[in-house]
């Protein structure tokens, strides 16, 4: 498929424009990454040499071969992501960007910043929709973790953006920065010992879905709370069910054969689903070891993946997101729904949050739009306990 054509676009003075391989644009994207995350400027170092948490948005050189991968790109499949900054009279105020995942035809949207001092004045919104239009017409399913930091980036994704909130992962990042955001607007909901909770927002592409559905029971009302919201229906012949084996298909005894992401700074990891059999009990235990506070799996919402389903929720697995047509199908059959379950490690600091997050204080760190499926994650995990 052809590359997008990466324009240039101008509004009220701000530039919105492709990152380029420049060693001064690139100086000034770390300078703003910096910036934003350390609330203007204040002093603040993680693991002993990095200002920005994700340590290579802190070197010019790698911001400067992304540029170069993305111009590079001959074709769609080949580009690995599209990256646009907010620039005016030299200063870049805000960056982010969109990553490609083309074996499932999915983009996600994300790494977002705007320097602190020009933060609420709608440049971040506009670089998200400027980012957005250059994938419009390709077919991909697009996706973004939104914590609860910034309700106006929930509120742009399910209003402006044709993300609807889909799932709510609570507790799931880890901000190194948070003792700086003790001074933010209900600061005391949502940072719990430095980790924030995320509204999951997912855009079904109108590409054909396989309305042929199977989720565990325990499930089933996310689904049907998802699908509602988005207008769309499973099939008739979809059932709910329940499966009993105590394992999960996942590779061997080795905790590096499952990850499928693995982020040691904000203590999460996500887990791939398939190969050979190990035991859940020995994934939380692992998990434990190496530090982990949150664990995720996206499963597929058909027959096949039922007792995977099931056995993750026998251990205390949650679902927390209902992503409609989340998975590429096979044989023309369109895209397959998929259900994300989660766990919290840390079971004193979740029963904890749990017992604090009513609707009331939910409802100030979740957009309205949001507050039904957050409502509903966290039931489930009240019920699960």
């Amino acid at each position: 498929m052809k590359k997008p054509d990466l324009k240039t676009v101008e509004a009220d003075g701000i530039r919105y424009m492709p990152l380029v391989p420049d060693k001064e644009l690139a100086r000034q994207v770390v300078a703003t990454y910096q910036d934003g995350w350390s609330r203007g400027g204040k002093p603040a170092i993680f693991g002993g040499d990095a200002l920005y948490f994700f340590k290579n948005f802190n070197d010019p050189a790698w911001i400067i071969e992304q540029a170069e991968r993305m111009q590079d790109a001959r074709t769609l499949e080949e580009l690995p992501l599209i990256w646009y900054v907010a620039e005016s009279e030299g200063m870049v105020l805000s960056s982010g960007a969109l990553m490609f995942n083309h074996k499932d035809m999915s983009v996600e949207k994300g790494r977002g910043v705007t320097r602190h001092g020009v933060n609420g004045k709608g440049i971040f919104k506009t670089l998200s929709e400027v980012l957005m239009s250059q994938i419009d017409g390709i077919g991909y399913l697009t996706q973004a973790d939104t914590n609860t930091m910034h309700k106006a980036t929930q509120s742009n994704c399910e209003n402006n953006l044709g993300m609807p909130a889909v799932g709510f992962m609570p507790l799931k990042y880890k901000i190194p920065t948070a003792h700086y955001w003790t001074d933010v607007e209900n600061s005391d909901v949502i940072f719990w010992d430095g980790r924030v909770s995320v509204v999951h927002n997912v855009g079904y592409s109108g590409t054909k879905r396989n309305p042929m559905t199977f989720v565990d029971e325990r499930a089933s009302a996310l689904r049907q709370a998802v699908l509602s919201k988005v207008g769309l229906y499973d099939s008739c012949a979809s059932k709910t069910g329940r499966a009993h084996n105590g394992v999960i298909q996942g590779g061997t005894e080795d905790l590096s054969a499952l990850l499928a992401e693995d982020d040691s700074v904000c203590g999460w990891m996500k887990i791939k689903a398939n190969g050979e059999i190990l035991p859940v009990s020995r994934l939380l235990e692992a998990a434990s070891e190496t530090g982990k506070a949150y664990i995720e799996v996206d499963l597929p919402a058909t027959e096949k993946d039922l007792a995977q389903q099931s056995s993750f929720l026998d251990h205390g697995f949650i679902p927390m997101s209902y992503m409609p047509g989340f998975f590429p199908g096979k044989n023309g059959d369109g895209r397959i729904d998929g259900l994300k379950l989660g766990y919290v490690v840390n079971r004193g600091l979740f029963n904890s949050y749990l017992d604090t997050m009513t609707t009331c204080q939910l409802g100030r760190v979740v957009v309205p739009s949001a507050l039904p499926i957050a409502e509903l994650v966290l039931d489930y995990a009240r019920g699960a306990r």
